[in-house]
């Protein structure tokens, strides 16, 4: 639940970095960054998802390695660009 929820924050963090009103440099780089980090935290959030639905089984416990691992690499991406 709480990988559900930081993927869910980076995701909108992504959709805020993505809207961009003007075209100057600074925009670009920020909707080009949003999408870097929007991605790998939309899958966290699926597999976050899938996770909770099968917690009981070994595709749960998979799904939240893959959760916890595309949620960290959202979080890195966001903070290195």
């Amino acid at each position: 639940m709480v990988c559900l929820i930081g993927c869910g924050v980076l995701v909108l963090h992504a959709l805020a970095l993505g809207f961009h009103i003007e075209d100057t440099p600074q925009a670009l780089r920020d909707a080009a960054t949003g999408k870097a980090v929007g991605y790998p935290a939309a899958l966290g959030a699926l597999a976050a998802v899938v996770a909770l639905a099968t917690s009981r089984r070994v595709l749960g416990r998979v799904a939240v390695v893959l959760a916890v691992l595309l949620g960290a690499a959202a979080l890195v991406v966001d903070v290195v660009r």
